[in-house]
């Protein structure tokens, strides 16, 4: 029996650089939101760093700015603990 130690861990947005790159590439929020499905209070709401994505929607933001997700969202990871896994 092999005892693997699982870690529970969360990925927590620490920051994010999208406003800072839709300036650079000259894009609106407004323009950011309808091209990812979003509303723009949502989009607006990610620049100010008052809400966080979802995986699916960082993904999307990541494909529209053609930019990878590691410049776009700071992620840092909680380790709430670990368990053995079964065999």
């Amino acid at each position: 029996m092999n005892d693997t130690a699982v870690e529970i861990i969360k990925a927590r947005l620490t920051g994010n650089r999208i406003k800072a790159v839709l300036e650079e590439k000259n894009i609106t929020q407004e323009d950011l939101s309808r091209r990812v499905g979003v509303s723009y209070r949502h989009i607006n709401r990610l620049c100010l760093n008052r809400s966080e994505p979802s995986l699916l929607l960082a993904l999307r933001i990541s494909v529209v700015l053609n930019e990878p997700l590691d410049k776009l969202f700071m992620w840092k990871i909680q380790t709430r603990g670990t368990r053995k896994a079964a065999a």
